[in-house]
């Protein structure tokens, strides 16, 4: 038996329940949406990454970070608020600078100590 299809959430759910809300840690946002905290966390982080949302944590680092509307695009800009950097995946087309020489220093010593052995 497959599971029945849930839509994506859309950036457009989250805002009309943060206007409502006003801050919302994750595991609030997911009860209100009925969705799982691991799906509410990916899409917040890339509204996050995006500048639709902001999250702040208040008072210590124990507690879970809170999301909420930005009222001015400014506060992000000026670093009150963490700006979440974009997930981006590994591209492997460019230069590694020093990665052929360590490469070689690490043969030649495997075939120092074979030569011993």
């Amino acid at each position: 038996m497959s599971r029945p299809y849930k839509p994506e959430i859309t950036d457009d759910h989250i805002i009309a329940r943060l206007q409502i809300i006003g801050k919302a840690t994750v595991h609030q946002l997911a009860n209100r949406l009925q969705e799982t905290d691991d799906r509410v966390r990916v899409k917040l982080i890339r509204m996050l990454s995006h500048g639709k949302v902001a999250r702040k944590r208040e008072n210590n680092s124990n507690s879970f970070f809170e999301y909420f509307l930005p009222t001015k695009q400014e506060q992000i800009a000026n670093g009150e608020f963490e700006v979440a950097t974009p997930l981006i995946g590994i591209t492997m087309t460019g230069e590694l600078t020093g990665y052929v020489a360590e490469f070689e220093r690490r043969t030649a010593l495997c075939m120092t100590l074979r030569r011993a052995a």
